[in-house]
Parts: C-alpha cells; structure tokens; sequence
C-alpha cells in the first residue's frame, strides 16, 4: 500500500508539472535598474513580472533580444509578451496591457551647476532622448516646434555622458532610471541632478498583442499575481532590492 501512494503522489507532481503554464517573454538590456541581462534578478521590472506570475501559478523564460523586435514579435503574437513598456496610444490598437509594474516620475535631469528651473528654461538647448523613448506630448512639442534641439544616442546611459560631457544640456528621464545610472555609469554622481522635479507620473506594463489567442488570460494571470504581491508586502521588498 505504501509503494502504491508513493506512485499516486509521485504521478500527481508529475502531472501538476506537465499543466504548469509558462509565458515567453521578450526582454531587453541597457534599461536600468529594470531590465538588464547583468542585472541582479534581470533588473527591478523582470524581477517584479517573474514573482507576480510565480504567483499566479505561472512560469516566465525570458528571451532578452533587441528592444525593437522584441516589441514587434510580441505586436505579431510570435511571442507571449514583451516587458517593460510605456502605454501611448499609438500602441493602444495593437496590445493588451497589465497592471502597472511601477509608476515612475519624469523629471528634467542637467549638470548640477545647471540655470534650468522651468521648461521656459529649455528654450534654445539641447536635450536628450534615447531611440525609441517615449515622451510626453508638451515635450514633444518643445522639440517639434524648435524650441529646443534633440539629440537620439542609442541607450539612456549615453545621454548621460554626453550630459557630463557638455554635449546636451538636459535629458528628460524618470526618477529610478536617472538615480541608477548616476550611481553606476558616472565618476561623480553629484555632477547631476533633477532640475525639474517630477510633475508627471510614466507607468511600465506588460505588452502582450491582441492577436495572441491567450492575451487576456495572460494578463489576467500577471494582473492576480501583482495584486498578491501587494498585499502580502513582497512588492515593496522586491522594489527596495533593485
């Protein structure tokens, strides 16, 4: 009788195992402190997506490819979803989008002996905007109108240096971004800081595209995970960490 259990509970893991549902998401590197290969957990918002499914019940593998045809895959529903990405509306059309993973601060960040006080102050200066950032739209105007030059270096690590170096005269970057950088990307990382505090808020969301066949329940899944996260206190701990 006993060896008879054993097999039952034995072919009641295996089972359990076999049902286990996993999600493939598209992930990329050169975003810290939330994704990024090199990164403790994969960075703050891999971290966060992974615990949130572990539990709802769920699996995550991650396939870390460029930032681009990670978001075109996931647009294709080729792969289950993409992290981390800002909701605009011209993404609206194509994808279902979670529950915020974090809520971050846009702030104007310059060199900390810096003039710059408002956005009038931007007038006439460079700023910097990383490929494929998102801004918002009076930002976006100041740029559009000639109000203000651009500069599109390849990652926000970038703009940064050039910051430093003099070559851009401000960057429009969130709060835990400019902080993690500054931290580990300059010699000094008092020669920068928020001369605009946040007067906006950017949320990060899980992508995944309306033509996938189980969009909503994965969201649904990520969604139930997050909010248990939250209320047994892990989020926090899970932010705190990165």
């Amino acid at each position: 009788m006993k060896f008879m259990s054993a097999l039952i509970i034995a072919a009641c893991l295996v089972a359990g195992t076999a049902t286990a549902k996993t999600v493939t998401i598209a992930n990329g590197n050169d975003y810290a402190p939330f994704s990024d290969e090199s990164l403790k957990k994969g960075g703050m918002a891999s971290h966060l997506v992974e615990e949130a499914f572990k539990a709802a019940g769920w699996k995550v593998t991650y396939d870390w490819l460029p930032w681009k045809r990670g978001f075109e895959m996931a647009k294709k529903g080729d792969i289950d979803a993409a992290i981390p990405w800002t909701r605009r509306q011209d993404r609206v059309p194509h994808f279902l989008f979670s529950d915020p993973l974090v809520v971050l601060k846009e702030e104007v960040w310059a060199l900390s002996d810096s003039k710059i006080k408002t956005y009038d102050d931007l007038k006439g200066k460079t700023g910097c905007i990383p490929i494929g950032y998102s801004v918002r739209d009076d930002q976006k105007a100041l740029f559009e109108s000639g109000g203000a030059k651009k500069d599109t270096p390849k990652d926000m690590t970038t703009c940064f240096k050039k910051l430093v170096a003099k070559r851009v005269d401000f960057i429009f970057v969130n709060n835990l971004q400019a902080a993690s950088i500054a931290n580990t990307a300059l010699k000094d990382k008092n020669s920068v800081r928020a001369v605009i505090p946040g007067d906006g808020q950017t949320e990060l969301h899980i992508l995944v595209g309306k033509s996938h066949p189980n969009g909503p329940e994965i969201i649904a899944a990520f969604n139930k995970g997050l909010a248990a996260l939250k209320a047994n206190g892990d989020y926090e701990k899970i932010i705190a960490s990165h």
